[in-house]
C-alpha cells in the first residue's frame, strides 16, 4: 500500500531522496525502500506493508520512515565503459524477423527504430554478458558459516557441453578456480523445449 508522508523540518527539501524504514517495524508495519522525489508541498509516497493479519491504524504524525538525499554521482545515459562497441547488426537482424510476422507495420516500424537505436547494448552472441566498470558487486556475508553444498553428477550426456561452458567463461574472466568455503553445485538450465 502506498500512502503519503510528510518530510519534517531538517529533513531534504527538495530533489530526489531515499525513503526506507527506520530501524524498527511501526507497530507492525513494515517501510520499503523507495526512492522519491520531493515535491513543493513536501510529500512523499511511502510503501508500506502490514506484517500482521489485524488491521492497522496510522495516526496523522507518526513518524514511520527516515528520508535521506541522494546525490547523483555519475549520469550514466550515455556512457561505454570500456568505449568500445560491437557490432550488433546480426542479432537486430535476427530479433526484428522473429517479430515480422506478429507486428503491424506500425509496430514493426517502431521496434526496428528502437533496436537500431540502442543496438549498442545487445549482446553480439550467446556469451556475450556485458560488462560495466560502474559498479562492483559485494555480497556481505556478515558471520554466516559458509555453506557447502554436495556436488551432484551431471549426466554424462550433458558432462562435456558444462565443462566447454565453464572454460568459455573462465576464458572471459566470468568465472575463476576457486578455493572457497562457499561451494554450490553447477545447475544445467535448457532453454525452451528442451529437457
Amino acid at each position: 500500500m502506498i500512502i503519503w508522508g510528510k518530510i519534517e523540518d531538517g529533513y531534504p527539501t527538495t530533489g530526489t531522496a531515499l525513503v526506507e524504514s527506520l530501524d524498527t517495524n511501526y507497530n507492525g508495519i513494515a517501510v520499503g525502500k523507495t526512492i522519491v522525489t520531493i515535491g513543493k508541498d513536501q510529500k512523499v509516497p511511502v510503501r508500506i506493508v502490514n506484517l500482521g493479519t489485524v488491521e492497522k491504524h496510522l495516526r496523522e504524525g507518526s513518524i514511520i520512515a527516515g528520508c535521506h538525499a541522494l546525490e547523483m554521482i555519475r549520469n550514466c545515459s550515455s556512457e561505454n565503459p570500456d568505449g568500445t562497441l560491437k557490432p550488433s547488426e546480426p542479432q537486430v537482424t535476427k530479433l526484428l524477423a522473429e517479430v515480422k510476422t506478429i507486428l503491424s507495420k506500425e509496430q514493426y516500424t517502431k521496434a526496428e527504430r528502437f533496436l537500431r537505436e540502442f543496438s549498442d547494448i545487445l549482446p553480439s552472441d550467446e556469451m556475450d554478458f556485458g560488462r560495466t566498470n560502474l559498479i562492483q558487486h559485494r555480497i556481505d556475508t556478515g558471520n554466516t558459516r559458509p555453506i557447502r553444498q554436495q556436488p551432484r553428477r551431471l549426466p554424462l550426456a550433458k558432462h562435456q557441453e558444462a565443462m566447454d561452458m565453464i572454460e568459455r567463461m573462465r576464458k572471459q574472466g566470468v568465472v575463476e578456480p576457486s578455493n572457497s568455503p562457499w561451494c554450490s553445485p553447477i545447475v544445467l538450465q535448457g532453454g525452451l523445449g528442451e529437457r
